[in-house]
């Protein structure tokens, strides 16, 4: 409510999303917490539907990132062996 000071309480709705899909099967877990329903809890796919990106561009752009920084990850580890020049 700080951040929405000049919003009636009553028109703010709160909810959970799961931003990736889970890689377990969560078939026999329970998929809402308490306090959360099918209305505030969201799945991936209804999340970057609301957003208004495919999944599938996030996919993407996840995997062109992680590549990424892999390489930059070992090249700056390789910066921290000992006579490795600064």
């Amino acid at each position: 409510m700080q951040e929405k000071i000049l919003r009636d309480p009553g028109s703010l709705r709160v909810g959970v999303a799961a931003l990736v899909p889970r890689k377990v099967d969560s078939a026999h877990q329970d998929h809402y917490p308490d306090y959360f329903s099918t209305e505030t809890y969201w799945s991936t796919e209804r999340l970057w539907q609301f957003i208004g990106v495919p999944f599938e561009a996030v996919t993407s752009a996840i995997d062109e990132v992680a590549g990424e920084f892999r390489e930059r990850l070992k090249e700056g580890l390789r910066g921290l062996l000992p006579g490795a020049s600064q």
